[in-house]
């Protein structure tokens, strides 16, 4: 079995039954293989957890930069964003989460940080984009703009408090984004809002 498979696969696993509970004879015995195929491709859980994680990091680079480039302004750049965000939220399972977080936290704060740096660097270039075209204001500072947007990537959006409201957290990143597009934008991108509701 070649590692791409090998990956792929076990990734299959984690969503399904979580990163914890999946031990690695559970991974040799569902793909047919020995362990010692496995530790052929990497060195040992936390390897194997850090190598599909990078993957995961690497596919969601390539959306990013797709979204750069189908929007055809920068307003638009940023509804295509949200509702890719909304898409991961539904793709990755909180367990997932919680397992990375709570059992792998070197693995889990190296995803973070790149996605961060990236998040940041994605929305500099929104902001720096949406100037030009005069969408957005001016007079914004960029750096604390783009900070911001990422800080926001923290907040969690609870379940259990969306059900007791009856909205979704799609819902609510939706009505974030106007909230901030409101902020940001300049007479002529607040028009072009307007004409898209």
């Amino acid at each position: 079995m070649d590692k791409d498979l090998l990956l792929k696969r076990t990734k299959k696993l984690f969503f399904k039954y979580g990163i914890r509970s999946v031990t690695m004879d559970d991974i040799a015995r569902q793909l047919g293989i020995s362990k010692k195929t496995i530790y052929e491709h990497i060195t040992d859980k936390n390897d194997l957890i850090a190598q599909i994680a990078e993957i995961e990091s690497k596919q969601i680079t390539l959306r990013f930069n797709e979204i750069k480039k189908e929007g055809e302004n920068a307003i638009d750049v940023l509804f295509l964003l949200t509702q890719f965000e909304g898409k991961l939220r539904e793709m990755y399972p909180p367990a997932l989460e919680y397992d990375l977080k709570k059992y792998y936290p070197d693995v889990y704060n190296h995803v973070t940080h790149q996605q961060k740096k990236e998040m940041y660097s994605f929305i500099q270039e929104n902001l720096e984009r949406g100037i030009a075209e005069e969408y957005y204001r001016n007079d914004l500072d960029v750096q604390i703009i783009a900070a911001f947007h990422v800080a926001r990537m923290d907040i969690e959006i609870e379940e259990h408090f969306c059900s007791k409201l009856n909205i979704t957290p799609q819902k609510i990143m939706h009505e974030l984004l106007i909230y901030h597009l409101h902020a940001i934008c300049s007479k002529k991108g607040l028009q072009y809002i307007a004409e898209k509701s």
